[in-house]
């Protein structure tokens, strides 16, 4: 039995290993490398790829799963709003292990993500105007590059401001992830060229409507401090999110 075990992983790893190759590597795979950005960031150059990913969203309670598709979008950052755009995984906050899970997968694919910079191009952001896309195109996907498609405003404040403190700081995560995207993008472009401004402005616009306004990021950092001290609330959002956690099956 225990033989049977060890053959049983070693194939399973051996496996994972070649399908990862297979879908990440562009000089023998199958994936191609993104073409005219940021237009290719809307419009996969990997089909077959995204069909793919798209196919195992019902397996993503599975950790190799899930480490296998943040790989792959990460090695073919030009998956990343195509899938997204398909995925049927709850985003809406409530105390729940399905809602948990899908936010972590959230963090791990944004974490992924080569720097918005590199995805985007020279042209796009300190050029805007020698870019083959609109500037409104450019900024847009510039936006969704950092803070995700599918965690609007309005999920964002109602996550950040939910009664489970678990449920908080699961958002919060999220919003610390997109906010370190946006501070790299931005200081990336600091000193840009006139043509570039425009970007910047238009870019820092787009962010500040999609994100929770500063008045409630107040309140609630003011809440989370007045509720109790700091190892007591750590300690009780420990709790929670193991017993949701256990509660029930990950992911839909």
């Amino acid at each position: 039995e225990g033989e049977g075990e060890v053959e049983t992983v070693t194939l399973k790893q051996f496996t994972y290993d070649f399908l990862l190759e297979l879908c990440t590597d562009f000089s023998k795979g199958i994936c191609y490398k993104m073409k005219d950005p940021p237009s290719g960031l809307e419009r996969t150059t990997n089909p077959s790829l995204l069909w793919l990913l798209v196919s195992l969203l019902g397996s993503l309670g599975n950790a190799l799963v899930r480490q296998f598709v943040v790989r792959v979008v990460s090695a073919c950052p030009d998956l990343l709003l195509p899938f997204l755009s398909q995925v049927n995984l709850s985003f809406a906050p409530r105390p729940s292990s399905k809602w948990l899970s899908n936010m972590d997968f959230l963090i791990q694919l944004y974490s992924s993500l080569p720097a918005s910079h590199e995805l985007l191009g020279a042209s796009c952001v300190s050029a805007p105007a020698a870019s083959s896309s609109p500037l409104s195109s450019c900024v847009d996907v510039a936006l969704n590059l950092s803070v995700p498609s599918v965690t609007s405003r309005a999920i964002l404040s109602q996550g950040i401001q939910n009664s489970v403190h678990v449920v908080q700081l699961e958002m919060l995560r999220v919003l610390q992830v997109a906010l370190e995207r946006v501070v790299s993008l931005l200081d990336r472009l600091d000193g840009c060229s006139l043509a570039g401004s425009e970007f910047v402005d238009l870019y820092s616009e787009a962010v500040l409507k999609s994100l929770p306004d500063v008045k409630t990021l107040i309140a609630v950092r003011h809440n989370l401090i007045s509720v109790s001290t700091p190892a007591d609330l750590k300690n009780t959002d420990l709790t929670n999110e193991q017993k949701l956690r256990n509660d029930g099956t990950l992911f839909i």
